[in-house]
């Protein structure tokens, strides 16, 4: 069960455009940023480098309240930075803890994906909710 659910989760780290924000956040280090995976998972990006190229940070997984395996440090590429994204159409500013992003949804049948972009560019922390059939899978609930 745990291997499976950690599959899923890298998975879902590894989502186009996953791995800064909209109006009102800039990544900085020791930032974290929550994001619910079910009913009782979480990830929290925790923010360890930034600088102009690139953001630096570690994903850790828990299940109910217990950290499953090492966190996986990763990297999101600012610069020459993901390209913009070809389809969707922007979305509702997304205001969590205070800040602000601006959003990006593109849909595929019964999945709607929604990014954190400047424009169409995704920008960290790249994917910050995933829903399929209406159920939401993955979504950012605090920045910290």
């Amino acid at each position: 069960m745990r291997r499976t659910l950690v599959a899923l989760l890298v998975m879902l780290v590894g989502c186009p455009g996953a791995p800064s924000p909209g109006t009102a956040t800039t990544p900085v280090a020791g930032q974290r940023w929550r994001f619910s995976v079910g009913p009782r998972t979480e990830q929290t990006y925790e923010v360890i480098g930034v600088a102009e190229q690139e953001v630096r940070y570690r994903v850790r997984t828990s299940y109910a309240g217990e950290v499953l395996g090492e966190p996986l440090e990763q990297v999101f590429v600012r610069r020459p930075g993901p390209a913009p994204l070809e389809s969707g159409s922007p979305g509702a500013p997304l205001v969590v803890g205070g800040s602000t992003l601006e959003t990006w949804v593109t849909e595929d049948g019964a999945r709607r994906v929604t990014t954190a972009v400047s424009g169409r560019t995704p920008t960290f922390p790249g994917v910050v909710r995933v829903e399929r059939a209406g159920e939401v899978l993955l979504e950012l609930v605090e920045v910290r």
